[in-house]
């Protein structure tokens, strides 16, 4: 028996020319390096270091307050006006110093003064002092935000102020029986430096008004830690300030 072996020719077929250039296409993109990802745990690390490394703000303050000694007679209107620099430390903490111009106005009596012996030189004391000081406050503050929703924040400031004392006038008072009062003036100027000596309590409250600028208000309460002035007296404020912000970026 003769066994017949048929062959069947193979015709070759190439590959179509669309997938061809597809599968160069593929071969040409690059693989990611999935090395050069973050892990998740960097993240918040990043927004801390972006936190940090906010810029300076320049603040314009601008204050109506109520000076008194031992809160008697506040019944004067002060005015305060100057610059701020507030420098963060943290994403929350920043320091805040500058230079505030303050017009004191406020009433005494002579109980309230404990100047140098020789101040009243042996001459009767006045009934009343109306004192008017000019003064540039100093600050140095820590501030730290305690709450922030949207665009606007609540934070809380302490620290202390420099008093440094530019001019001060005061004038006396002396009251007679069936007479005009008499009054009589005396006037200091660059002579008292009360450094570190006051107390700064205060809370602000700010709004952004766009990525740079902001505007607020900031209720305040300056106590003495020393006696002020020529006639060393203890010398409390109370006002809000009313501030307009810029961020240096």
């Amino acid at each position: 028996m003769q066994t017949v072996v048929t062959v069947i020719p193979v015709t070759r077929q190439d590959p179509p020319q669309a997938v061809a250039g597809i599968a160069r296409q593929e071969a040409a993109l690059p693989i990611p390096d999935t090395t050069s990802i973050p892990a998740d745990s960097g993240q918040p690390e990043a927004i801390g270091e972006r936190g940090f490394l906010r810029s300076i703000t320049v603040t314009l303050v601008a204050a109506p307050d109520i000076t008194t000694v031992r809160f008697k007679d506040p019944d004067a209107v002060s005015a305060n006006a100057g610059v701020l620099l507030s420098v963060p430390i943290t994403r929350r903490l920043s320091l805040v110093t500058g230079a505030v111009w303050a017009n004191k106005l406020y009433q005494a009596t002579p109980a309230d003064y404990k100047p140098s012996p020789d101040y009243w030189d042996g001459k009767r004391q006045p009934d009343v002092i109306a004192a008017t000081c000019r003064v540039l406050d100093i600050p140095v503050n820590l501030q730290y935000q305690v709450l922030g929703w949207g665009r606007n924040m609540l934070s809380v400031q302490a620290g202390l102020s420099s008093y440094l004392m530019l001019n001060e006038e005061y004038t006396y008072t002396y009251y007679y029986s069936g007479r005009e009062p008499y009054r009589n003036t005396r006037e200091f100027s660059n002579e008292n430096r009360h450094w570190f000596g006051i107390q700064n309590l205060s809370v602000g409250y700010t709004r952004q008004l766009s990525p740079a600028i902001t505007i607020g208000a900031e209720p305040f309460v300056k106590i003495p830690l020393a006696s002020i002035g020529e006639g060393r007296v203890k010398l409390t404020s109370a006002g809000v300030f009313f501030t307009a912000g810029f961020t240096l970026r």
